[in-house]
């Protein structure tokens, strides 16, 4: 990736309204994809506007960051978008198959919930859903763009074959069953997962900011705050505590798909589960 990546504004509703753009919206509606080749890797395209950028053979008028009018080269981009894709595939290789060893021991339900969390639903801790990427149309174009929506297609690729390879799959992952699933979070930590959940991210809970953490994730009594840090965070400041307990593997698979971007808290809590699980009666 550049040093310096710059960002060119993109006039994004004429582009929108440009024959390559509704060209490639049509083909991904009827194919699924666009399919492309770099050294020999095949990658796919989810975003008619990405693939519209990436395969255009004509120079795309641009706006730099001293809004001068200057021409852009798609094609320019597309090592960024390879590289994130090949990302994203090594990361649902290593850590979301349900073949892992350790997502088996989870279940297929676990994992499938999993999935479908991160594929359908926005939520403040693991981001943007995975298929907002297939439909964004971002206004300005650069290489960490590209690497970006690279990387969510690459995921976006495994679970596509998961389910055609296994059909009986498909809707425990892209459909939502229950009425209640929100673009939040689909169901509530209790007060004590969340305390997991910031001993494990590091990010500041304390008796000063415990009542507003409590409030963003639903609880709204006068002493949540309160029982978030002195009942439970303040009991969980060590491994043996966390670990302890018919509830604890429960309450650590509860935070598991929160930690999904957070590598080093996620391999924290895995660890962690699997001492659980062997302390289990």
């Amino acid at each position: 990736m550049e040093k310096k990546d710059t960002r060119y504004f993109l006039d994004k509703k004429t582009f929108l309204k440009s024959e390559r753009y509704e060209y490639f919206k049509e083909y991904i509606v009827e194919s699924g994809s666009v399919q492309g080749s770099s050294d020999s890797y095949t990658y796919k395209v989810y975003n008619p506007f990405i693939a519209a950028l990436l395969f255009n053979s004509e120079l795309i008028p641009v706006k730099d960051e001293d809004n001068v009018i200057t021409n852009l080269n798609g094609a320019d981009y597309k090592g960024s978008y390879v590289r994130g894709y090949q990302y994203g595939v090594e990361v649902y290789v290593k850590h979301l198959s349900p073949n892992l060893p350790l997502n088996a021991q989870l279940g297929l339900s676990y994992c499938l919930k999993n999935l479908h969390n991160l594929y359908k639903h926005h939520s403040k801790e693991r981001g943007l859903a995975w298929e907002f990427y297939k439909t964004a149309s971002p206004s300005h174009v650069y290489h960490a763009m590209f690497w970006e929506f690279g990387y969510y297609a690459g995921l976006i690729s495994e679970i596509n074959e998961l389910t055609h390879f296994h059909p009986s799959l498909h809707d425990g992952i892209f459909v939502c069953n229950s009425v209640e699933e929100g673009s939040e979070k689909i169901e509530r930590l209790s007060l004590r997962q969340i305390a997991y959940f910031y001993q494990y991210t590091g990010e500041t809970l304390n008796e000063l900011n415990s009542k507003e953490i409590a409030e963003q994730f639903g609880y709204s009594g006068s002493t949540a705050g309160y029982k978030l840090y002195k009942d439970h965070y303040m009991t969980l400041t060590e491994p043996n505590q966390r670990t302890a307990g018919r509830e604890a593997a429960k309450n650590i698979r509860a935070v598991l798909p929160y930690l999904q971007n957070r590598e080093s808290a996620l391999n924290s809590a895995l660890d962690e589960l699997m001492v659980a699980i062997g302390r289990q009666p």
